[in-house]
């Protein structure tokens, strides 16, 4: 009987931890559950309050497309426009290059002659021969010129054209670098004997 009454209580034992272990494990299957629905309802919430924010954010970029769309035609036509010249540019640019080549190269002939002419000089004064000099008489003395300003002329233009400074024009005509000239206006530009 004991033995009996021992059986039944280890089967009570055993049934009865069994359910409570059950009874524990649904617990936390439950507790686990409710967590994941929280944790869904959350994300839910937040999802919804950044989406809606997004889609307000996106509106200025969403814009912007929109003028970078409207622009590609325009663009593309400057593109098209930039590759029809480029052909051209290339004419002028090699036409530019042949006509420098040529100038170096009437460069290096008049250096040369220049060389000749020095080495001429060096052989005449070393025979004692005086160089051939132009008559004195030849020689003519600039006269008084002058400069009638036209609209848009400035200091700086007229000095340029000339070929004196902006200070020789202005001590010329006595007038100060900052002082403005009227169209009409005449300017002294170089005197008798100077320059």
């Amino acid at each position: 009987m004991d033995e009996d009454l021992r059986l039944n209580l280890d089967l009570a034992e055993t049934v009865t931890g069994t359910r409570s272990r059950r009874s524990g494990s649904l617990m936390t299957y439950l507790i686990f559950a409710g967590i994941v629905v929280l944790v869904m309802v959350v994300g839910f919430a937040l999802f919804f309050q950044f989406h809606k924010r997004s889609t307000t954010d996106l509106e200025p970029i969403k814009n912007r497309l929109k003028m970078v769309e409207k622009s590609l035609p325009q663009l593309a036509g400057l593109v098209m426009e930039l590759q029809r010249s480029v052909p051209n540019l290339n004419a002028k640019g090699e036409a530019l290059t042949q006509r420098m080549d040529e100038l170096s190269q009437r460069m290096d002939e008049l250096s040369h002659k220049v060389a000749q002419l020095q080495a001429a000089t060096v052989t005449d004064k070393a025979e004692g021969r005086t160089p051939l000099r132009a008559p004195k008489e030849s020689v003519v003395k600039p006269e008084k010129a002058y400069h009638q300003v036209q609209p848009g002329d400035t200091l700086y233009r007229i000095a340029k054209k000339y070929g004196i400074s902006v200070a020789e024009l202005c001590r010329l005509n006595q007038i100060s670098t900052g002082q403005a000239i009227r169209p009409g206006q005449k300017l002294l530009i170089s005197k008798q004997g100077s320059r």
